[in-house]
């Protein structure tokens, strides 16, 4: 009963679900008036429930795409298709993922190598279903830091952040960093020859000094 009551909940929403269920265990039947206002109120929220995920998808800066378990798309967010550059109807429920990896593949997004290779190795790494995080390097210089994560009912949910200004930021950080540790060597070693240089002028004034104590004592 529990099993059947959730399979319901998942089309036609809780409430609706226990309220059939319930019917159906007393062994009276439904009115088809009562049918359709279930159905109707099922279908409000599940408008209502898609309404807010699109809306949440389309106001995050990161472009996002989801596949079930038969690696179909089933969501994503016009960020994912701008970011991409997919033609307009490319995207649509049920494409399968391997077409959108192939499609980027034969542009050289995927950098060099045997297309068909480049997206079995990428099917696979989303049938094993396990996280990821990894950046790619467009072939237009833009740097991708894609985050993947396996939904419990089976399927993925990408994530595609443009990281580009920040590892430009950190390069610049870093060749900053190679610079001033090469002045501060190059300061390094121009103070220890300045070392050197007044010791050794040090050396020959005590030199100097020993002798010419030795000539003024001469005489006394």
């Amino acid at each position: 009963i529990q099993f059947t009551e959730r399979l319901l909940a998942a089309s036609i929403g809780a409430a609706s679900a226990r309220l059939t269920l319930t019917t159906a265990l007393r062994g009276s039947g439904m009115e088809l008036g009562e049918v359709m206002s279930l159905l109707d109120e099922a279908s409000h929220e599940l408008r209502f429930n898609r309404e807010i995920l699109s809306a949440t998808l389309e106001n995050l800066s990161q472009a996002v795409s989801v596949v079930d378990r038969d690696l179909r798309l089933v969501a994503w967010n016009r960020r994912y298709q701008q970011m991409f550059e997919y033609p307009d109807g490319m995207l649509y429920v049920g494409r399968p993922v391997a077409d959108l990896i192939r499609y980027n593949a034969e542009r050289g997004e995927l950098g060099p190598g045997d297309i068909e290779g480049q997206v079995g190795k990428r099917v696979a790494y989303l049938r094993e279903g396990s996280p990821h995080v990894f950046e790619r390097v467009r072939a237009n210089g833009q740097v991708i830091e894609m985050r993947g994560q396996p939904l419990p009912g089976g399927g993925y949910v990408t994530t595609y952040s443009d990281i580009t200004d920040y590892k430009l930021a950190e390069q610049a950080l870093r060749d900053s960093n190679e610079t001033l540790e090469a002045r501060v060597m190059e300061r390094t070693l121009e103070l220890a020859d300045a070392l050197a240089d007044a010791e050794r002028a040090n050396a020959s004034r005590a030199r100097f000094v020993a002798a010419a104590s030795h000539d003024l004592l001469q005489p006394l």
